[in-house]
């Protein structure tokens, strides 16, 4: 009985941790699409942080054992997907006339931090 009350308990805080990190996938795709869309250079930017935003409370929850390594790990990957979607659509708006101006940088500021695997 206390077997299968420990095995319960374990199946409850395994999809608790996925439920969390499916929501931070999630954002992140959806901002993957906003890019897409963005015709300017202002919007990537904002994006740009709120990715950022979303790596930071990823990083809170897995410190707090709300998102276990695993999907953490997925997570970094579709993160660094977005973050260089950003990039590459600067770039693009840059290169096209439709950034901030001549002589506009395809990388943010502050540099871009690379997302490597552990």
């Amino acid at each position: 009985m206390v077997a299968s009350w420990i095995w319960e308990l374990n199946r409850w805080m395994q999809r608790r941790q996925k439920n969390a990190a499916d929501q931070y996938n999630n954002r992140v795709v959806a901002l993957i699409a906003a890019v897409q869309e963005v015709e300017t250079e202002a919007p990537l930017i904002d994006i740009w942080r709120e990715l950022l935003a979303t790596l930071t409370k990823a990083v809170h929850d897995l410190d707090k054992d709300k998102m276990s390594q695993e999907s953490f790990n997925s997570f970094r990957s579709i993160l660094q997907i977005g973050l260089d979607v950003t990039k590459e659509r600067r770039a693009i708006l840059a290169s096209t006339g439709g950034g901030t101006g001549a002589g506009t940088s395809p990388v943010p500021d502050p540099a871009i931090p690379v997302i490597r695997p552990i």
